[in-house]
């Protein structure tokens, strides 16, 4: 699974290939470096960043969204704690994910993640990152709630709808097996374009991105405490 991550690479540094697509001359919209803050411990029903387009040939804009997927026909923002993931076997059928998975995919950019092995009596707390500490793209859908204000309690008619979103998981590699069962899905640079764009429908091709990292894509290491948001 995927609980907590961290995003400490502000956008100005974040890869070339995550800026544009230039055979439709697209430009990607970056926020001021000055709002971007480092973040070692994402947790659920936090914001995240994600990397958005509305259909082929358009910019892709970064997005914030609440984590934990709200589908569009609940009317309790509490769903969304119980699907922060959202597992690749079965995406294209649940219907609290099959809408988005159709037409509302996205990037979440991350450093790393972690999950928590036992160590005797106690949780050690792994890092989970690439061997030269690069950024990479976490496979995301997001949902918009026109029942539910983005202000959570007050009454959506006055305010922007509920905007959130779910990091898709699979089975872990070998190398990852030993931390947890599952691990998050990473798309490759060279599938940006297929899995952002919403026009893009071939549900096999699609599910074809949705494998686990190669071996060595990640290394992890014990950390002490995680703290910070």
């Amino acid at each position: 699974m995927c609980g907590r991550f961290l995003l400490r690479c502000p956008p100005d540094n974040w890869p070339s290939d995550l800026l544009g697509d230039s055979d439709y001359g697209v430009v990607f919209n970056l926020p001021a470096s000055s709002a971007f803050e480092t973040r070692s411990n994402i947790s659920p029903t936090q914001s995240v960043l994600s990397i958005v387009q509305a259909s082929a040939g358009e910019s892709r804009t970064i997005q914030t969204f609440r984590w934990g997927l709200v589908p569009r026909w609940a009317d309790d923002v509490k769903i969304g704690a119980s699907m922060i993931n959202a597992r690749s076997e079965t995406v294209e059928l649940k219907p609290s994910f099959r809408h988005a998975f159709a037409q509302r995919r996205c990037l979440i950019p991350a450093d790393g993640y972690y999950e928590w092995v036992k160590v005797e009596d106690k949780k050690q707390a792994m890092l989970i990152q690439r061997p030269g500490q690069e950024l990479f793209c976490f496979a995301g859908l997001w949902e918009r709630n026109e029942k539910i204000s983005s202000r959570t309690g007050e009454e959506s008619a006055t305010h922007e709808p509920l905007v959130t979103c779910t990091i898709i998981t699979t089975a872990a590699n070998q190398s990852m097996i030993s931390l947890h069962d599952r691990m998050p899905v990473v798309i490759r640079p060279g599938d940006y374009r297929r899995w952002l764009d919403p026009n893009y429908r071939d549900v096999a091709a699609l599910k074809s991105l949705l494998a686990a990292a190669d071996e060595g894509f990640f290394v992890s290491k014990p950390v002490g405490k995680v703290s910070g948001s």
